[in-house]
């Protein structure tokens, strides 16, 4: 039973990979569909702000599938005679072989650009065009929750396929061609040190590739720069899982739970269902039954079946 349990946790890991940025917030009702609520952005576009927003979401997306019975073509023949031979040479002419390609969904992460006076969206790189916030409850809930105050958003602009920061000095905007982690950014009064991104984001990768030492390494190098990033404990910690290094991601996931602003809502719960599961693969019953009522109280409603399995008493 307690492999079982945690076959089932590694699976749960797998499936809910983590925010491209350093905070994924769900949207109320669909698990799999979450946004990153510091990658929100006002967007210049035409040289102006105002209009648009950037940010990073994840969300499924499907492709409908293609067959197509081709076409067999017709015999095209010619002959000729050679050495008093008749020859006959036949090729096929307008063969187009038949075609089938399966429907799929992709659960991806994309860079979303929202038009808040169309109520519009892009996804970088799905293979759709503009379409209205209604086709994506990402799109939509960034637009109803944002657009009312798309002023009081940090900027960024867009120069070829690369966004920066915009800064408040004229001289940091004229040389404002840096990458992004040489730039520091002020968002709600707090000065965070961009240098903690391309780590975090190389963590993802190889998170996301089962390299789970090459991760924690990442998200390690990450914290250097940014040491009260709770969500990049949380990740750590599910790396640290994965290779069944339990103690440190029990300490992980209590350091991510102490840094955790939110102290309410899904997210700040799934730390403790997490923390939880580890425990009880370490023989801590009561430890993981006391994480698991906690993730109860905070209204995690998937940890009532461990509860009612692991802690009758």
């Amino acid at each position: 039973m307690r492999r079982f349990l945690f076959a089932a946790f590694a699976a749960s890991i797998a499936s809910f990979a983590p925010a491209m940025y350093s905070r994924e917030v769900r949207v109320k009702g669909f698990g799999k569909y979450t946004y990153d609520n510091e990658s929100i952005f006002q967007l210049k576009v035409r040289g102006k702000y105002g209009r648009y927003l950037t940010f990073f979401g994840r969300s499924p997306v499907s492709y409908e599938g293609y067959s197509s019975p081709g076409n067999p073509g017709y015999m095209k023949c010619s002959s000729y005679m050679s050495n008093n031979h008749a020859i006959s040479n036949c090729s096929r002419v307008g063969y187009i072989a038949p075609t089938y390609i399966a429907p799929k969904t992709i659960h991806g992460e994309w860079i979303y650009e929202l038009d808040c006076q169309d109520r519009t969206f892009d996804r970088k790189n799905d293979r759709f065009s503009w379409l209205h916030v209604s086709n994506d409850p990402v799109a939509q809930t960034v637009a109803n929750k944002y657009c009312s105050r798309i002023y009081r958003l940090s900027k960024m602009y867009k120069s070829k396929k690369s966004y920066y920061y915009e800064s408040g000095d004229k001289q940091s905007q004229d040389s404002n061609k840096k990458q992004i982690e040489e730039r520091v950014m002020t968002t709600s009064g707090k000065t965070i040190d961009q240098r903690y991104l391309p780590p975090y984001l190389e963590g993802r990768k190889k998170f996301k590739k089962q390299d789970y030492n090459g991760a924690i390494v990442a998200y390690t190098e990450s914290l250097k720069f940014r040491p009260g990033n709770d969500s990049v404990y949380e990740y750590r910690a599910e790396a640290k899982v994965g290779i069944e290094d339990y103690e440190g991601a029990i300490e992980d996931y209590t350091k991510s739970i102490e840094l955790d602003y939110s102290k309410r809502g899904d997210i700040f719960a799934k730390k403790y269902l997490d923390r939880g599961i580890v425990k009880y693969n370490i023989n801590d019953l009561e430890g993981a039954c006391s994480d698991w009522r906690e993730a109860s109280r905070l209204k995690n409603y998937r940890v009532r079946r461990y509860l009612k399995t692991y802690c009758k008493k």
